[in-house]
């Protein structure tokens, strides 16, 4: 976080009495996409493939990415946990 995105996220806490971490974070991030310019292209070394550390990575294992199909799931009222209802907790 930029200095003057902090500055300007708890000038808005204090204007508006917040004191919850959750909802700083979310001011915080609705700064960060508003009026944001693109973010520029990276300079990638086109030749990366043929480094060593590269060609030694290739030969792991796949990673088991089943757990992230699960987050994806719909649960039923009253199933699992819910998260905290962070809308009433505004300070």
């Amino acid at each position: 976080m930029t200095d003057s995105l902090f500055v300007q996220t708890i000038q808005r806490a204090r204007h508006y009495r917040i004191t919850c971490l959750a909802t700083l974070e979310r001011i915080a991030r609705l700064y960060m996409t508003q009026g944001v310019a693109p973010l520029p292209w990276a300079d990638v070394d086109e030749t990366f493939p043929d480094r060593q550390a590269y060609q030694e990575g290739s030969l792991t294992d796949t990673p088991d990415f089943s757990l992230y199909d699960q987050m994806l799931e719909v649960v039923a009222p009253g199933e699992g946990s819910a998260p905290e209802d962070e809308e009433e907790n505004h300070g």
